[in-house]
This record gives C-alpha cells, structure tokens and sequence, in this order.
C-alpha cells in the first residue's frame, strides 16, 4: 500500500521525536493523588464510588483558618476516557498551588479522575478506545442485551475498525491518503464502496457485528442538564451512574464554590461559545452551546488571561456536544460560571512535500492501475501530469503524528477472512493514539493553568463593608449608614445563576445591645445581586445605643463574610 506520506516522512521526521504522554495505571495515579492529598496545604477525601467499586478522590487546597463563606474554585478532570491524560495534568496544577497566596484567601478544590473506571479499562487488554462504563441497553432490539461486543478478531491486541466492501455504504478512500477515508457525495459524482465497522463477530447472525456492547452509559453525558433521553450513551436516566451522581451531590452540597473549570473535551476558552441577551425569553433563553450575554462577555474576558497565561491557542478537535455533560450542569443547572478547555488534540501539519504524485501501478483506491504504456506505444502528445493531491485534514493529523515520534500510529489495513462477514480488511488508528498529547506539551502546562488560578482568585466576588456612620439627631436617635461593596470583578452571581436562585445573596444582620430599639428599618436585610465593583447603602434608625456597641454582619455561602461596627459622624 503505498501513501503519499512515505516520501514526505523522510523528510519531515525531526532529529528528536516528540513521544506521546506517559499516562500512569490506575494504582500508581491514586497513589499520587494521596501524596498530593497528604501535603500540609492539602487535605485528601473521597466524595462516592464508581460503578465498579472504586473510590472517587478529590483533594482540598487551603492555608490558614476556614473562613465562613470563603469562597472556593473547583476544578475536573479525569472525565472521559480520551482526556485520561488530564488527569495527572490536574495533579500538576494542583501541586503548583501547594503553599501559595491564593490558598489564603480561597478554597481549591481539584477532582482530578473524576471517572476512574474508564480510566482504568484504558489499561485493559486487548486495547479498545471505549469510553462507555455504565450499563449497556439493547442496541439492536433483539431482546438480548450485550451479545455482540467489540473483540479483537484478528488478534494483534488491538481493537480497532472493519472496513467491509459494500456498494451502498458511505465511505470512500481518502484520495490524499489511502490509509484514510472520508464519505462520499452522492452530489460530486462520488460512491462509497465501504462500511465501518467496530472490530468484532456477528454471534447473534443479524448480519452486524458489534452492534450490542455491554456497556453503553457515559460518565459524562449522564448529567441532568440537556440529558439525552433514548440514546445509550446517555444511560437509562440522568445521574444513573454512581460516578455522576456523586460528582453532582458533591457540587451541589458546595455552596461555597464560585466558579468550575473543566479540563476535558469541551472549550469555551480558545472558542468563543454561543450567547443570548440576558432578558431573552425563556424559548430562547440559552443555545445548546450558548451562555446569557453578561456571562460570555466575563468568559471572554478571562479568555483572554487563559491564552496569555497557558499559551494554549487551540482547540481543535473540541467536542461541541454539551447535552448531559457536567459542566452544562454546573452551569445551567448550578448557575456557575463555568470555564471549559481541551487543552490539546492532533495538529494539522502543513507540508509542501505533501504535493507528490501517486506513483505508477498505484490508484487512490488503493486498487492496482492500468499498466504504463511502453515509450513505443504511447501517443506523441501524452496528456500532462495529474493535479498534486491535496491533502485532506485528516491526512495532515496522521502526517503530523507520524513526523512526531508516532511511526505507527496507523495501522495499516489488512486482508481477513471474518467467520460471519466474509473477506474485511481490519485495521485504523492504534487506540488512544489520537487523544495523548506530545510529553513536551504537557511539561509545564499544569503549573500555567495554576499560575491562571492566581490570577482569578482575587477577581472572585467577595463582600466588604465601607463608610459605616452613625449620625445624632438629637434625643438619642441615631441615623446609622453602611455601605456593602463587591470587592471582586466577578458578579456576586452569574447571570444565569440569578435564575437558579441557588447561591444565596447577602444576609445582613442589624444587632443591637439591649435597651436599643429600632424605628426605622429591618433586623435582617438580603443584599440585592452587586457586579463586580458595585455598592449598596443600607440605612437604620435606632434609638438609645451608643454607635459603637451596634455591629451589622453579612455573610454569605460563597463571597466571605463581613462585620463592622459605627462610628460618630463628625
């Protein structure tokens, strides 16, 4: 089989290869997320198990005494099986805040394997890239469930992909690179000559194979929010996974969390999501991708400190599906802003060399040509050389991992009998190689995303009090002022999360010593929803106190808490 990348390899090839990540097995990743979990700064705890019994780790980051209300930042990784990696990236951040500024004055709460049993059949032998953990359905409707699952037919240890002949399916090979394959259209004159088909047998002879897997429900399209019903990746009901509904009880018995960032599949960071005004009506309120305006134009904002901080300009490849994902729960279901990213996939690699030309006895089709007429029998004017073949997105990701240290990161595709389908060539991508990034990417990228913590922690609202007076006017009554200011640049609610009604506003409490009395204006006040920057006066009258011996407190769940006391005005 001959590709046009052969050629363009020698050549593109660098001296030193960028290797793929090393992603650790299951036990050697909890062991370290109890190292990080047993730090000074840190406290380690489980919050549930997975569906198979194991027990789901988060870590805590803190100096100092627990403030009430002080406010906490989460973040998730670990989500799905393709952004395993993302799991010992998040130990990396958390590690970079051991011990720093910001943990004086907020809370970081880290879950960095969010969904342990997809991480661990990452390991499981033969390879499969299958992301699903949870409980499977009848797939084909045949009153059987489970009878026809992905297996390695061939037996080289992989578990890739079918490509069996047939004149009516939808793939064609991919002109630029035979290996490859894109689908036909019927508009442009072309035919598919192949069906794809997940590796494996037709036990139950319905003419499909691997059409009916054990496990269909995913960790991270079980969520409530935009939860898919009927589709099997999605499960039977929402939070029907343990490892989901542990994750949302844990969040929601959180009220002190502020904001979520999500290190997965999604980005909202690099791509700019889709919003509405914020008085839309509620049949428009928000796009399946979309967030209320206030709310996008804040991520935009930190879109830009995310870039500059982490230096991550793309975010190619990310998954646009938010229907049932956890951080379409945080938000629209929480009210949490909620800031995505997919902190790499596969670049598309550029390369002149690319330009070659097929070589004589070889066809896009991978199928052999017509022989080369001999110099006396070809005609005097031969037709001019072939266009060079551009090549397709696709063939420039596997040319960029095969000019990075992944020679092999494409099967090939090889002839086999298969017992139910007949003659199928079986072959594809080498599992996960298209989702762990290069070692390199990933060196320093913990401690960026940390060092973008730093910067968020002091924008987080919080709530303060100002010009607290007291004025005498006359016969020992007092006209008590206090002034409330959101120190932070973020709302003491999102936009949405004003819909929610979830976090509590401000609580503010007028004590008084005895023998006080109050004439104008209530004991418990609820402060109104401040921007960032914003102020609210609230006013009393009191009879016979001294200022000083009268104190207003406020607190809340998730922006601190406040306490002064009066002052004569002079």
């Amino acid at each position: 089989m001959y590709s046009p990348l052969v050629s363009i390899l020698a050549l593109a090839l660098p001296q030193d290869p960028v290797l793929p990540v090393s992603v650790p097995g299951i036990d050697a990743l909890i062991a370290r997320i109890g190292q990080v979990g047993a730090e000074p700064s840190a406290n380690g705890f489980v919050y549930g198990t997975s569906r198979q019994g194991r027990e789901l780790h988060g870590i805590e980051l803190s100096t100092g005494e627990p403030e009430d209300g002080q406010p906490a930042l989460l973040v998730v990784a670990g989500l799905t099986q393709s952004q395993a990696w993302t799991a010992p990236l998040a130990l990396d951040l958390a590690t970079s805040l051991l011990g720093s500024n910001l943990l004086e004055s907020t809370r970081v709460i880290v879950i960095p394997l969010a969904n342990p049993d997809a991480y661990a059949a990452r390991f499981a032998e033969p390879s499969l890239a299958h992301g699903a953990t949870g409980l499977g359905v009848d797939n084909d409707r045949d009153g059987r469930e489970g009878e026809d699952p992905p297996a390695d037919v061939n037996g080289d240890g992989f578990i890739t992909w079918m490509r069996v002949p047939d004149p009516d399916g939808p793939w064609m090979v991919d002109p630029s690179e035979p290996r490859l394959h894109v689908e036909a259209d019927a508009l442009e004159g072309q035919r598919g000559r192949w069906r794809l088909v997940r590796e494996g047998f037709d036990t139950d002879g319905d003419g499909e194979a691997s059409e009916d897997s054990p496990s269909d429900a995913e960790v991270n399209r079980n969520f409530a929010a935009g939860w898919e019903e009927h589709a099997a990746r999605a499960g039977r009901y929402a939070t029907e996974e343990p490892a989901a509904r542990a994750l949302a009880l844990f969040v929601a018995g959180r009220l002190d969390i502020q904001a979520v960032l999500v290190i997965g599949e999604q980005d909202n960071l690099v791509r700019k999501p889709g919003s509405v005004a914020d008085n839309a009506p509620d049949s428009k309120r928000v796009p399946k991708d979309g967030l209320r305006q206030s709310d996008a134009d804040r991520l935009a904002k930190l879109a830009e400190r995310w870039k500059e901080a982490t230096q991550l300009e793309s975010a190619d490849h990310a998954e646009t599906v938010e229907a049932g994902t956890f951080q379409a729960w945080t938000y629209s279901h929480r009210g949490l802003l909620t800031l995505c990213t997919r902190p790499w996939s596969v670049p598309e690699q550029e390369d002149k060399a690319a330009d070659a030309e097929m070589p004589p006895g070889e066809t896009a089709e991978n199928e052999p040509a017509a022989e080369t007429p001999t110099e006396a029998e070809a005609e005097p004017d031969a037709a001019p050389d072939p266009e060079p073949v551009e090549l397709s997105a696709e063939a420039k990701r596997l040319l960029w991992l095969e000019s990075n240290g992944r020679p092999n990161a494409h099967l090939g595709w090889k002839t086999f009998d298969h017992p139910q389908l007949g003659p199928v060539d079986i072959g594809g991508y080498r599992p996960f190689v298209l989702d762990d990034p290069s070692a390199n990417h990933v060196e320093k990228l913990g401690a960026r995303m940390g060092s973008f913590l730093q910067q968020l922690g002091p924008d987080l609202a919080r709530i303060a009090f100002e010009d607290a007076k007291a004025e005498d006017l006359g016969s020992g009554l007092l006209d008590l002022r206090v002034t409330m200011t959101n120190t932070g640049w973020l709302p003491l609610r999102s936009q949405w999360g004003q819909r929610t009604r979830i976090q509590r506003l401000p609580r503010l409490e007028l004590v008084l010593p005895e023998g006080a009395t109050l004439i104008a204006g209530r004991t418990v006040t609820i402060a109104s929803d401040l921007d960032g920057g914003e102020r609210q006066e609230f006013r009393w009258l009191v009879q016979g106190a001294d200022p000083a011996s009268i104190t207003v407190h406020a607190s809340t769940d998730h922006a601190g808490e406040a306490r002064t006391t009066f002052e004569d005005q002079q």
